[in-house]
């Protein structure tokens, strides 16, 4: 089964990768893991300092999320930032730091708890709970169009990427005006990704690729066929971050000018249809 490991560091996160989108019901979670999430949940909901903890609706429960409204009076929409594995709705780098700078440009920002357990269990245990992703960014979703938020840029990190394209398998909504992959890790021999490749093929949003060149081997050796599977969308451009690693610490800053920049130049004549 593949790795995940990083160039960087030769660390391996883990195997059984296609577990990721086994889509069992959210429902199937233990209740160890449930117990888990809620107490790391509670503290990061007590500890948030920019933006509001707001907690989610699902069939069972509810989860966390940490919104931020756009700071301009002119709005463009919302970013939803969906974190890798072994992130949380507040990690430093990536998540955070993109959920605090898109409102001074007139974005609101959304960044999801995505369901986990206790980090020292085996990996392949905290794989197969991102399967409960799909109806978290549903949620998300419908929490953001009560905000009168309709229009969307889906953020995926590492498998939060996966999830994302996952959502979308399910959910071709219109609201979704562009899909941001980061640090996408790629398993084409996994047949539980077949249909998450295929919807790949035919997204015809703009997607933004980005990955750092001392990524992990699994992002770094997919990138010809990501772009591979795109061809077919005019829309889609992909970006190497030099020197950068999957986690991308240093280089938060530079990957949110990209990711701005190239999401101003692309959406701006959606924007304009009402």
């Amino acid at each position: 089964m593949p790795e995940l490991q990083s160039r960087r560091t030769g660390k391996t996160f883990g195997a059984a990768a296609l577990y990721i989108l086994s889509l069992l019901p959210a429902d199937r979670a233990s209740a160890a893991d449930v117990s888990y999430e809620k107490r790391i949940s509670d503290a990061i909901a007590r500890s948030v300092s920019d933006g509001r903890a707001v907690w989610l609706n699902l069939d069972q429960g509810s989860f966390l999320s940490i919104f931020l409204e756009a700071e301009t009076r002119e709005t463009h929409g919302a970013v939803l930032i969906i974190p890798g594995i072994l992130e949380h709705a507040d990690s430093t780098g990536l998540v955070r730091g993109l959920r605090s700078l898109f409102p001074a440009r007139g974005w609101s920002a959304m960044s999801l708890q995505m369901p986990g357990g206790d980090p020292d269990r085996d990996l392949k245990r905290q794989l197969s709970r991102l399967s409960g992703s799909g109806a978290r960014i549903r949620s998300a979703v419908d929490y953001l169009a009560a905000e009168k938020i309709k229009k969307f840029v889906l953020i995926g990190h590492g498998l939060g990427a996966w999830a994302a394209v996952d959502y979308l398998t399910a959910n071709p909504k219109p609201g979704t005006l562009a899909l941001v992959l980061v640090g996408m890790p790629v398993f084409p021999d996994n047949p539980l990704f077949g249909p998450q490749i295929e919807t790949l093929k035919k997204i015809d949003v703009p997607v933004l690729d980005i990955y750092g060149s001392r990524d992990l081997d699994s992002v770094i050796d997919g990138a010809g066929l990501r772009r591979e599977w795109m061809k077919k969308n005019q829309d889609f451009r992909q970006i190497e971050i030099a020197g950068a690693n999957h986690e991308f610490q240093s280089e938060t800053g530079l990957v949110f000018k990209r990711i701005y920049s190239w999401v101003k130049r692309n959406l701006r004549p959606i924007e304009a249809e009402e």
